[in-house]
């Protein structure tokens, strides 16, 4: 994308290969596991991207106080919790084993590394939703997708999750307009 000033966004197969959105064998995006997440093949809009690099760069720090700047790129306070959260960073401390937030780092990181599903497209309550597999039945995933599950949580909840229809994880939401609107646990 910054290559060509905006004007495409390009990737070499084995980076598109690691979104599990692209067919190896084929050389190009699938049209199938696009449809499955409603992803459009010519990607992420702009501001989504911009978005999610930040909180990518703020994860692969290693410090969960770098958080505070894409969230301090919002007007309003993303949703962390199903009660009020103060600050989310002490927040995270407290969710995160080791006490530093680390572990919710590497959680940010394995979440948006997966494909995101569309909600709402088209609207103007489109959001962007990682991991994509949070809106669909857990019930009907392909192969790829199962590997991607189990990347994610041990083979005990991926039962649990597919044997009720839904994810019950970790997930992120950005709005269209680049708007960081949740990161939580649970449905």
């Amino acid at each position: 994308h910054h290559l060509t000033r905006g004007a495409s966004v390009t990737t070499d197969p084995t980076n598109a290969a690691r979104t599990l959105l692209f067919d190896i064998d084929a050389r190009r995006w699938s049209d199938e596991l696009c449809a499955l997440f409603g992803v459009d093949p010519a990607w992420l809009p702009e501001k989504v991207a911009t978005m999610r690099a930040a909180i990518l760069a703020a994860a692969r720090s290693g410090q969960i106080e770098a958080l505070r700047t894409p969230l301090e790129w919002n007007e309003i306070k993303p949703e962390f919790s199903a009660t009020p959260v103060g600050d989310p960073i002490a927040h995270w401390k407290a969710q995160s084993a080791d006490g530093q937030g680390r572990q919710i780092l590497a959680i940010l990181l394995e979440i948006l590394e997966t494909p995101p599903a569309v909600v709402g497209a088209g609207t103007s309550a489109e959001r962007y939703v990682w991991p994509g597999f949070a809106e669909v039945d857990l019930r009907a995933l392909p192969p790829p997708l199962e590997v991607m599950l189990y990347r994610l949580v041990s083979p005990a909840e991926a039962t649990v999750m597919r044997d009720a229809g839904t994810w019950t994880w970790w997930r992120l939401s950005i709005g269209a307009d680049g708007t960081w609107h949740s990161f939580l646990k649970g449905r």
